[in-house]
């Protein structure tokens, strides 16, 4: 409600710290193409942070469905002090949209290890890669999961992305073209 308070302010609604803080207001309500249209307006703009509007305006185009610019910002900042593990997670699926699966996968490489977060990032590329047909990142991912958090109540999902993924990248290399089949919570089974 402060972000859209000054927003709105007869003072600041048209200036570059008003359209920040409605930008701010519209993506925390989850408001995402609104939030894209006071981005995009103050884009060119001088920032007081690059950093943080770059990585605020990449999730807000990756909820949107603007793949290409929003892996292009959150890329570009994977280093910033501010990039945190949900950007990770938001790039790990745009690298994998951009058949770029090879560069999700190095992020999980590069991430903490024996991390909660970190097997969140590696479900979410197993996810991915199986659902774009990368089926040998989505068998490793999941043969990583497998081995990582045997005890997990997921473990019978890691399992079934391991197996159908084996046999996506067995029939891939004998130059079988395949479909990935819905995943279970793609049919709305819950």
């Amino acid at each position: 409600a402060a972000y859209a308070t000054v927003g709105q302010s007869d003072a600041d609604k048209d200036t570059l710290l008003g359209r920040r803080a409605m930008a701010a207001a519209f993506f925390l309500d989850g408001e995402f193409d609104d939030a894209a249209l006071y981005y995009e307006s103050i884009e060119e703009i001088a920032k007081e942070s690059e950093e943080q509007f770059d990585l605020n305006y990449g999730l807000t185009l990756a909820a949107i469905g603007k793949d290409d610019k929003a892996l292009e910002l959150l890329s570009k900042q994977q280093n910033s002090q501010y990039f945190t593990i949900i950007h990770r997670h938001w790039l790990a699926r745009l690298y994998i949209r951009a058949k770029k699966a090879k560069l999700a996968f190095e992020l999980y490489e590069k991430a903490e290890k024996n991390n909660p977060r970190t097997m969140i990032l590696l479900r979410i590329i197993a996810h991915e890669c199986f659902g774009v047909g990368e089926y040998q990142l989505a068998a490793d991912a999941a043969k990583i999961l497998m081995k990582e958090d045997p005890q997990s109540p997921l473990i019978q999902e890691y399992k079934t992305i391991y197996r159908a993924a084996t046999a996506g990248a067995t029939l891939k290399l004998r130059g079988k073209k395949v479909q990935p089949p819905k995943m279970a919570y793609e049919e709305g089974n819950g």
